[in-house]
């Protein structure tokens, strides 16, 4: 990471994706195979496999909604019990990288369609502020903080949600002093707003930007 930061200018500011960029996969997928596996739910179990291999062809949309109905009646407390196990995969170099920045005076945000339950316990672990989060992730809940089983509409335009924040940071965020770090086609939004980039993972779009790095899921450097 040293080579990193030898390539950064000044910077003021860090936005991070969450799935797949800090977290090495997708948290309401394993949050979800963890609930299933501990209720004995396999039929369940079987349709949460199908729609992850859904998704990772990017059927995105088709995935989340048929995700959201097989989360329907489930309460919130007992789906999010096992989280801070689950947050621990976080590789340490990307903790490391998120403290320097934080020690040099950067500005880290987490920018994520990941729920604002989640959101807050990783800015509490990692020392980022919360840049945009939605209620309870791919599923509304209802006055019993049970999920209802409806597609959070913000799930259908991910790019449109985060480059709505990212419109709102430019107030405080230059592009010549920002960075963004993701690994999705809905991470544009953040490229296209910072002139510093890291990808990780290997997607064909985010490629095409001058990148200061490319990493892998456990954030070494991939040549």
């Amino acid at each position: 990471m040293d080579v990193i930061f030898q390539k950064i200018g000044k910077l003021n500011n860090a936005f991070f994706d969450f799935d797949n960029t800090l977290y090495p996969g997708l948290l309401l997928f394993d949050l979800a195979y963890d609930f299933f596996s501990r209720t004995n739910r396999v039929k369940d179990l079987s349709e949460l496999v199908r729609l992850l291999a859904f998704f990772k062809k990017g059927d995105y949309a088709i995935a989340a909604e048929k995700f959201a109905l097989l989360l329907k009646g489930i309460s919130v407390n007992d789906f999010y019990c096992p989280l801070d196990k689950y947050l621990d995969k976080i590789p340490l170099t990307a903790k490391n990288f998120i403290g320097v920045l934080i020690k040099n005076k950067v500005n880290c945000y987490l920018v994520s369609l990941t729920s604002e339950d989640i959101s807050s316990v990783v800015c509490k672990k990692l020392g980022l502020k919360s840049g945009c989060a939605i209620n309870y992730g791919v599923t509304l809940i209802d006055d019993n903080l049970i999920f209802t089983g409806e597609l959070d509409p913000v799930i259908k335009n991910p790019y449109s949600f985060k480059l709505d924040f990212m419109q709102k940071a430019s107030v405080f965020a230059t592009a010549e002093s920002s960075l963004a770090i993701g690994d999705s086609d809905d991470d544009l939004a953040l490229f296209e707003s910072c002139n510093y980039r890291i990808l990780v993972g290997s997607n064909k779009k985010l490629a095409n930007f001058e990148l200061i790095s490319k990493l892998n899921a456990d954030w070494q450097e991939d040549d």
